[in-house]
């Protein structure tokens, strides 16, 4: 196996991220990693431009309905910050389905917008989104 070159790019914002995604269309782009570091890992994949969005707030934060009824969760929110806390109480089911996901580890990196990024069939949120 030999080495090769990666540009990691690792935007604060997501105007920054659209901006180096649309200059570098063939550039991956990686939230918590929990599949595309696998496929790399197998040689199954040797991107030479990464987009690492973990420090883009905006996208790791929630946000719910004065009345409470409805929750926004931004695509890169860890399901470990699901399973406890605010969203815990205001959504049960929802937490209840974050702590069924993956092991401890994938649910520290692994989030919603990466499960429906990368289509992958083995993706734990995929039933329980399908079921919201």
């Amino acid at each position: 196996m030999g080495w090769c070159l990666v540009t990691v790019v690792v935007p604060q914002t997501l105007k920054e991220a659209l901006a180096f995604s649309s200059a570098n269309p063939e550039a991956q782009i990686i939230q918590g990693g929990t599949d595309l570091m696998v496929e790399i890992n197998f040689n199954h994949r040797k991107p030479t431009d990464v987009i690492a969005l973990r420090r883009i707030e905006e996208i790791r934060n929630y946000e719910h309905s004065s009345d409470r009824s409805k929750l926004i969760v931004g695509a890169g929110l860890p399901y470990q910050k699901m399973e406890h806390g605010e969203i815990a109480e205001l959504f049960p089911a929802l937490a209840q389905a974050a702590r069924t996901i993956g092991s401890p580890q994938i649910r520290a990196a692994g989030s919603i917008g990466g499960n429906l990024g990368t289509c992958s069939p083995a993706g734990d949120a995929l039933p329980v989104l399908s079921a919201l």
